[in-house]
């Protein structure tokens, strides 16, 4: 559980579906485990979706990048080597295992989309070499019972000293790419900006758009340069590529989990982009004649040697071909032959041979370049003042968001703003994106807020900053001592007298005082909206708070003056606030005295709250559920409610949406599935005004949308609820994981062996169990004031085991908030998957703490959300755009329709 060993690929590279069979397994004494290594065959399968992004990234949609293909072929080994017990040879707690090499021969370019590939992967042997251990194995891939790749392949486990001075294929020597060493003439030089053939200025690919590779995902290089004639080893021509190390690039969160390092599959991958950009800038096609050119597959043997690799650590890499063979087939197709090598920080690591690209004619249709659709009505005369625009001042007239435009397609084919006729862009405000009963009901500028963060991560500076801007900002009070909130709350109150600010009451199924005494602490001081949060039913104390603010108008209508916002994830919970208050529980509450009678009788005629919050996939607990999924069955669940209970239409539940929502196209998706209104909450944690450390912030603003996990909860660890963490980084994850294992394995510590005990206290506790006790004791005796239950604790080995291992999840989160230095790697941080949006959103602006323009700064939560609304207004303008089929414009253009924070708002 705490080590850093090489874990299979996941996310975008996890390629292996299932193991179906494993056989000729050899049991006894070999090295210090009791199965052979050296022998073992185990056959997988991989479902290959139709619609892969390394199919939609790459030059066509039937196209399977080589670099695919050689993971498919090699996962498999991965899982084998350790069915096997191959790393417990090493008898290490840190090994990292790498491909070292292999022969690999294409029998055939086959069409896999749709289909299950099969891999028949055998040891072939296994070898101790030194600090070393080498695992030989051969591999075959078939679909339809047909085999079209088949190799063998070299892995190495090795204890990371190793690649410490990794010394690479010449012995530790640094060099330049060949073109340098040789002084090339910079007169024979092509060069082209890779990146841009992504944005529209595609001049790398512009002699043959149709073999332009289509996302950013599958493109590995940003600078390449281009050779022809008698350059390179075999004077046949010389393509070289260079990269600037992307630190957050997506594939070290898919290989490998603590071991971040560039598959050597993609660094082969950049020498197949660098022949296809041979091709094209030589226009190879066109000179043998190749009609409608597309790149594929052929059949060939290809070798490759990796001896170093690539980490975020590292700073560049350049890859090189040298073009070895242009052959002219019998069918006209062309097939070219180079050989390659790539480079980390000037010292070459590994070297590939006989890689081959086919190129053969398409059909008319194969193209890559979405078109709009003939459009059948032609647009009226253009009348009054026309004025031609350019993309670049659309963009800006979309920018002007309050203000209407008038666009109309010239009888010369030009984009023109009309004063007359044409078709009309509506402006677009924040205001319009929701429901504006939102805003009337809580007195704010925008129909979102930022959620509540519990132990104050949604701090009372934060809560402050929103709320000064007209933004419904909720308090994390959940998890924090009673005289914290207090203080926090005496903090907001005195900012914002008039609010707007709501504070969070979380469900306390284990703490009924608890609740109990927050929501007597918020009656006390007014606080009149609160986020009713993890509720699995509901509580006395929730409707407590929702009757007691009920008064009749001078009319005897109900005025509520205390509004709740139920947070939740199912439909079940959703309906319980929908419905009006249970009477078992209004019952008891006037006989307590909590409430009157008449209040009891308006309770029953209203909605438990006001606005349901949505909350998909988020930081902290969730369900995960898909927001397209869960947000349109409340909505209609909504529908069905209102008129079953007959509420009149100012009492309409509101449904809004969070989770996932880290950008404007995230927040303009949710409202235009009907979302109210919206909830911010992960990215605001990196901003500079919450509760949390500088250190957390700093992971949280490097961190991507796969660097997440699940891990289990505090509150609720023994009914094995877990919540959304960020996993890189730390090792909280892991040890959370390993405390509900061993809760789950044994009845008490006394039942748990020693050595794991000791394990336990070394790693996760580092200190002993009974110290583990004593803070335990103290906090629920003097702190909770629940003796009873460290009662019932000292009678019960599992209860007590329990209370330990919330000892450490629940400081996990404080070390983390706190900064505490000698516990960085227990740092408990909620985190939901919208940080690698929002990351992506605002990289490169004034909101990036890594830009110059930052001043080092992390951002202010008012900017990040205005931006994030603020984008989402451009966005909707930019589809009235796209909307509108007699104006023949290019939406599709990432630079100009995309929207960046370029000044503060």
């Amino acid at each position: 559980d705490v080590s850093k060993t090489s874990r299979s690929p996941a996310f975008d590279l996890a390629l292996v579906t299932r193991v179906t069979d494993v056989s000729d397994l050899e049991y006894g004494k070999f090295f210090n485990v009791d199965i052979n290594p050296s022998k073992g065959t185990m056959i997988a399968e991989f479902d290959c979706p139709a619609d892969a992004w390394f199919y939609k990234g790459m030059t066509h949609d039937q196209h399977i990048p080589y670099s695919i293909i050689m993971e498919i072929a090699l996962q498999t080994s991965g899982i084998l080597t350790s069915w096997v017990k191959a790393p417990l040879t090493m008898d290490k707690d840190d090994i990292l295992f790498r491909n070292l090499d292999a022969t690999a021969e294409m029998i055939k370019d086959v069409d896999v989309r749709g289909k299950t590939i099969k891999n028949f992967s055998k040891c072939t042997g296994y070898n101790m070499l030194g600090k070393m251990g080498i695992h030989r194995f051969t591999f075959e891939l078939s679909v339809d019972d047909e085999v079209f790749y088949k190799g063998s392949t070299s892995f190495g486990w090795f204890v990371p000293e190793v690649f410490e001075s990794q010394v690479g294929l010449d012995n530790g020597k640094k060099m330049e790419p060949w073109y340098l060493e040789n002084s090339v003439p910079a007169s024979a030089i092509k060069t082209f900006n890779a990146v841009d053939t992504l944005s529209g200025a595609a001049t790398l690919t512009a002699k043959q758009p149709t073999m332009a590779r289509r996302s950013s995902q599958a493109q590995f290089l940003d600078t390449v340069h281009v050779i022809p004639g008698a350059y390179g080893v075999h004077k046949k021509g010389y393509v070289h590529g260079q990269k600037t190390v992307d630190k957050q690039d997506w594939f070290f969160s898919c290989h490998f989990w603590m071991d971040p390092v560039m598959p050597g599959s993609l660094g082969i991958e950049s020498m197949f982009q660098l022949i296809e950009s041979f091709i094209i800038n030589t226009d190879l096609a066109t000179k043998h004649n190749v009609n409608n050119p597309k790149i594929t597959h052929t059949p060939g043997q290809t070798k490759w040697k990796y001896r170093g690799q690539l980490t975020p650590r590292n700073s560049k890499m350049d890859s090189e071909v040298h073009i070895k063979a242009v052959e002219v087939q019998s069918d006209g197709s062309l097939v070219v032959v180079a050989d390659g090598f790539l480079f980390v920080d000037n010292l070459r690591v590994y070297a590939a041979e006989e890689l081959r690209v086919r190129i053969e004619a398409g059909s008319s249709a194969h193209v890559n370049v979405l078109k709009r659709a003939p459009v059948s009505s032609v647009a009226a005369p253009v009348q009054g003042k026309t004025t031609p625009l350019s993309m670049e001042q659309l963009k800006q007239k979309l920018l002007d968001l309050e203000t209407p435009l008038r666009l109309a397609t010239s009888s010369d084919g030009m984009l023109v703003e009309t004063t007359v006729g044409g078709e009309e862009i509506s402006p677009v405000t924040v205001a319009d994106l929701g429901d504006k009963g939102f805003m009337e009901t809580y007195g704010v500028v925008a129909p979102m807020y930022t959620g509540a963060m519990a132990k104050g991560i949604a701090s009372a500076d934060l809560v402050i900053a929103a709320g000064k801007r007209g933004i419904l900002g909720s308090f994390g009070a959940g998890g924090l001592p009673m005289h914290l909130v207090k203080e926090s709350l005496g903090k907001i109150q005195a900012a914002l007298p008039n609010g707007p600010y709501a504070v969070n009451l979380i469900h306390s199924p284990f703490d009924s005082n608890l609740e109990e005494g927050n929501v007597d602490l918020f009656l006390e001081k007014g606080v009149h909206v609160i986020e009713a949060s993890a509720f699995m039913d509901l509580t006395p104390q929730v409707v407590r708070y929702r009757a007691a603010g009920l008064k009749r108008g001078p009319n005897g209508e109900v005025l509520i003056t205390n509004r709740i916002i139920g947070k939740c994830s199912r439909t079940e919970l959703a309906e319980m606030f929908i419905r009006p208050a249970p009477e078992k529980f209004l019952k008891k509450l006037v006989a307590a005295g909590k409430i009157t009678a008449d209040q009891a009788e308006m309770a029953k005629g209203i909605p438990m709250a006001d606005d349901i919050a949505v909350e998909a996939d988020s930081g902290g607990h969730t369900d995960n559920r898909p927001i397209h999924v869960i947000l349109p069955l409340i909505i209609n669940l909504r529908n069905r409610l209102h008129k079953e209970c007959g509420y009149p239409n100012h009492l309409r539940v509101r449904v809004g949406a969070g989770g996932g929502i880290g950008c404007p196209s995230a927040a303009l998706a949710a409202y235009n599935m009907g979302a109210a209104f919206i909830i911010t909450g992960t990215i605001n944690q990196v901003c500079r005004q919450s509760g949390t450390c500088d250190n957390v912030r700093k992971a949280l603003s490097q961190a991507s949308y796969s660097d997440i996990t699940m891990a289990p909860a505090a509150d609720m660890f023994d009914q094995g609820v877990e919540l959304q963490v960020l996993k890189k980084g730390t090792m909280f994850p892991s040890r959370a994981k390993k405390l509900y294992e061993l809760f789950c394995k044994y009845s008490s510590f006394e039942d748990m062996p020693e050595e794991e005990v000791k394990r336990l206290e070394k790693r996760t506790f580092r200190k002993s169990v009974a110290e583990v006790w004593e803070e335990t004791k103290d906090f629920y005796i003097n702190r909770l004031h629940n003796p009873e239950k460290i009662e019932r604790a000292e009678k019960d080995g599992k209860l007590k085991m329990s209370l330990c291992f919330r000892w450490y999840l629940g400081l996990s989160s404080f070390w983390a908030n706190n900064g505490i230095a000698d516990r960085v790697m227990d740092y408990q941080v909620w985190c939901g998957p919208a940080i690698g949006a929002f990351n992506d959103f605002v990289k490169g602006t004034y909101l990036d703490v890594s830009h110059p323009s930052s001043n080092g700064q992390f951002p202010c939560v008012v900017q990040a959300n205005m931006h994030v609304l603020t984008g989402a207004c451009y966005l909707d303008r930019v589809n009235q755009v796209k909307s509108k089929r007699k104006l023949d414009v290019d939406t599709s253009d990432a630079t100009l329709f995309s929207y960046k924070p370029e000044r503060v708002l």
